[in-house]
């Protein structure tokens, strides 16, 4: 499975936008895209908002699994253990990691992992560690 730096540079690649576009577009300078890109940083959540408005398909940078694929699976029944093993390891993570965040951002974040993880079959928690680093 790709990166999240090769997943970046291939949704960079599929709107058609340059390094220095993309910097032009998020304010960041070409060092800092060229270590997103490289998987050196992530980059935050503003950053992803940003291009998401462009047309990035964040989801797909996040987790490897397209917006069409997750929009799919929303509906099928929700698996109600996956979901409640997903709260419960982002609370402990949030707990671990000594952050917080507020409703809305947690239950976005809740939603994008059920859909990632319910593809996958599994759970990860160096993705819920990523998830709220960008989302905190």
């Amino acid at each position: 499975m790709q990166a999240i730096g090769e997943r970046l540079k291939s949704e960079r690649d599929r709107l058609g936008l340059s390094q220095l576009e993309m910097c032009a577009l998020t304010g960041v300078s070409r060092k800092t895209q060229f270590n997103y890109e490289n998987g050196e940083r992530f980059p935050d959540a503003l950053y992803l908002e940003t291009l998401m408005k462009k047309g990035l398909d964040v989801l797909y940078v996040l987790s490897g699994d397209r917006m069409e694929e997750a929009h799919a699976a929303s509906t099928t029944p929700i698996d109600e253990e996956l979901l409640s093993q997903i709260i419960e390891g982002m609370e402990l993570l949030l707990t671990k990691m000594h952050k917080s965040l507020s409703a809305g951002k947690k239950a976005r974040a809740i939603v994008m992992l059920y859909r990632s993880f319910s593809s996958q079959q599994h759970i990860d928690s160096d993705t819920i560690r990523q998830v709220i680093e960008l989302a905190a």
